[in-house]
């Protein structure tokens, strides 16, 4: 019974390490960088939201503006600042942590890791709901398109984004 209970625990140490690796993988590194670091995670975050913004843009304006290259390009840079999103809430290194946190220690850093992850939680069920709904838009006739839902998430991501940099 202790070996199988040691077994079950040493594949779930595994899965977790895998995904937390898969995750890192799937936010993509800039040139010359060797980890994953937190700004690197915000910098990915805004080039995934990028293409995002500028079709809404031009949804608002006219739905038969925003082509099906447009759609796959947001849902895709959804995608990875979702998986960037995830990634800084499982890969447990310093570089990962936000600057203010790497300066304190006992109450005060769990105290702050606790609103950090919540805000990165935040951004993790905004960004999937703002993905989905490209999802559904793209799926829609371009008569029946409606730009409405996702620029209220973009506005609420918007609100977050300025609430993070508080909290960064």
């Amino acid at each position: 019974m202790k070996r199988l209970v040691s077994i079950s625990l040493l594949a779930l140490i595994f899965s977790v390490l895998s995904l937390a690796a898969a995750l890192a993988d799937a936010c993509p590194l800039g040139p010359r960088e060797t980890e994953l670091s937190l700004a690197r995670v915000m910098r990915n975050f805004g080039r995934g939201t990028m293409q995002a913004s500028t079709s809404i843009q031009r949804g608002t304006r006219d739905a038969g503006d925003v082509t099906e290259a447009m759609f796959k390009a947001s849902i895709d840079g959804l995608a990875m600042a979702q998986s960037c999103v995830e990634a800084a809430l499982t890969v447990n290194t310093r570089e990962m942590l936000p600057l203010k946190a790497r300066d304190l220690s006992g109450a005060a850093l769990d105290s702050y890791m606790v609103k950090y992850h919540a805000l990165m939680r935040e951004f993790a069920v905004i960004l999937n709901d703002f993905r989905n709904e490209f999802i559904k838009q793209s799926e829609l006739a371009v008569g029946q398109r409606d730009f409405g839902a996702a620029a209220a998430l973009e506005k609420t991501m918007n609100e977050k984004v300025n609430e993070a940099h508080g909290l960064l």
